[in-house]
């Protein structure tokens, strides 16, 4: 025999002692057990080096003659373990700090360590070092994924997805599950040339959103541009009128006297009650709507009492051109051209920007009531 090895272990509160004799081709193994806790099987003496193939139930202590629990590795600041050599994963025991620390070492992993215990800044978990999931080689603190596999989820049913599209260079972040359909929040450039763009509606002090911006409460802003509407207008509740013509987009509208704060349809030419046109009319949408929600200034109708509308109008006064100022007919919800400029004053509604081809039909109305 050449060399000649001397194991110990402590295994289930027992000593156990293996002599090992060592030979170029040849192994051979004597043992000797206080109890027949260690069976001959179980040692496998075939392999170079020889190896523990398993086990009996108990606890075993490496550097710790004491062992409470089933692998006990040292004892204070001793306590380590180590897998590999240049790097090497570590495991190491900080009994002044109260901290354990798994880090890499050699193999040039500087300053890789994950760290369990509070440290001074409160944190009961922490890593120096970048973390991947996904990619072997993060270049951030955190890294998840490369291409479209990039992706992190919050929950089940709804949950809350964090994912990349490559193909389209933008990131998504959206609600799945749990009756959220298209509410996507998208950041890069897509292909109308939105750098952020939301699928759904939001809410900014309320929970329940039911236009694409809903906010409770007041918006300061310096600038304000509208790009689905020219006009501004009020909410109002529209009576028909005396000739019961229901109301509709474009009609001119008066002061209701027996009702305050409504409206109802002119039906009288020269009518000094003329408070707008219903907005709507010819495809041109409303610009800005205000009301006050359970008080007499709200209602279900917009009238426009300020910029750019169609307006039904006839030809009843003579036939209108552009320039041409505006007031109520005796058709009911109609316009007609000023002829009489004293009766006129306070009638006005506004100024007509198309002209009038037929006797009656749609015009552009500038509505400046005067």
């Amino acid at each position: 025999m050449n060399s000649r090895a001397l194991f110990s272990s402590a295994l289930c509160g027992l000593i156990v002692v293996s002599t090992v004799l060592f030979s170029p081709c040849d192994l051979f193994a004597q043992k000797k057990t206080i109890t027949n806790l260690l069976l001959d099987g179980d040692w496998d003496t075939t392999s170079n080096p020889p190896n523990m193939s398993s086990i009996p139930t108990g606890y075993v202590g490496v550097g710790n003659a004491a062992p409470t629990s089933l692998l006990h590795v040292g004892v204070g600041d001793e306590s380590i373990f180590a897998l590999g050599v240049d790097p090497a994963l570590i495991l190491s025991r900080d009994i002044l700090n109260s901290k354990f620390r798994m880090y890499l070492a050699g193999g040039g992993y500087a300053g890789k360590v994950l760290q369990f215990g509070r440290d001074n800044l409160g944190h009961d978990i922490a890593l120096m070092g970048d973390v991947g999931i996904g990619t072997t080689s993060p270049n951030h603190l955190l890294h998840i994924g490369t291409g479209d596999e990039s992706a992190i989820q919050l929950g089940d049913n709804p949950c809350l997805l964090l994912e990349r599209s490559v193909a389209e260079n933008l990131f998504r972040i959206q609600l799945v599950g749990g009756g959220y359909i298209g509410n996507v929040l998208q950041l890069g450039r897509d292909n109308q040339g939105h750098d952020i763009a939301l699928m759904g509606n939001v809410g900014v002090g309320t929970t329940n959103p039911s236009t694409k911006l809903h906010v409770e409460g007041r918006v300061t802003t310096k600038s304000v541009e509208i790009l689905g509407g020219s006009d501004l207008s009020e909410r109002f509740h529209i009576q028909s009128g005396e000739k019961d013509t229901a109301p509709s987009a474009g009609m001119v509208v008066c002061i209701d006297s027996k009702n305050p704060g409504k409206l109802v349809l002119s039906s009288k030419a020269y009518d000094r009650t003329v408070a707008g046109i219903i907005s709507g009319a010819g495809g041109v949408n409303t610009g800005m709507l205000m009301g006050q929600e359970g008080s007499n200034a709200h209602g279900d109708t917009p009238v426009a009492l300020t910029g750019r509308v169609y307006c039904h109008a006839d030809n009843s006064n003579g036939s209108i051109e552009p320039g041409d100022l505006l007031t109520t007919s005796d058709k009911a919800g109609y316009a007609m051209k000023v002829t009489d400029y004293s009766r006129a004053q306070g009638a006005i509604l506004g100024k007509a920007m198309t002209s009038l081809e037929g006797d009656k039909g749609l015009i552009l109305v500038l509505v400046t009531l005067q």
